[in-house]
């Protein structure tokens, strides 16, 4: 019994540093309250507490499958990777952008947006592709 005590703590470990290595090389923040908001902006009604993350950061839990999904495409790794270890690190080509290029903020919004109903989602559609235009336009003078 005292083995697999030893394995599955070794498990944990192994986790944590995989999440911590592919948080900072996405730029995510490691403090677990930032990083906390910042999945749970992503995860829907799959959200975590900030005590939750600590405990991954220091290998004293893993998260569940799913949140382990939400974690692996947030930060641009495959899922097999992130908790097992397994084959290559990076699931996303590199011309995706991954959702941690985009800020907590900013993901916020998109999730506002897509709210809403068609209508008003084309609308601002059309009102940020005028704003990219002039904004081209200005710039290229």
């Amino acid at each position: 019994m005292p083995m697999f005590k030893s394995t599955v703590a070794e498990e944990r470990a192994n986790f944590s540093e995989r999440l911590r290595s592919a948080a900072g090389a996405a730029h995510v923040p490691l403090g677990p309250t930032d990083f906390a908001r910042a999945f749970n902006v992503r995860a829907g009604e799959d959200s975590v507490t900030s005590h939750a993350v600590r405990k991954w950061m220091v290998g004293e839990s893993i998260p569940t499958q799913g949140k382990i999904v939400i974690l692996a495409a947030w930060l641009g790794v495959s899922s097999a990777w992130l908790r097992f270890g397994e084959g290559e690190a990076q699931s996303l080509s590199a011309t995706v952008m991954s959702e941690a290029a985009i800020s907590t903020a900013d993901l916020a919004m998109l999730r506002a947006i897509a709210s809403l109903p068609e209508p008003a989602r084309h609308s601002i559609r059309d009102i940020v592709a005028v704003m990219v235009h002039n904004f081209s336009a200005k710039n290229s003078n």
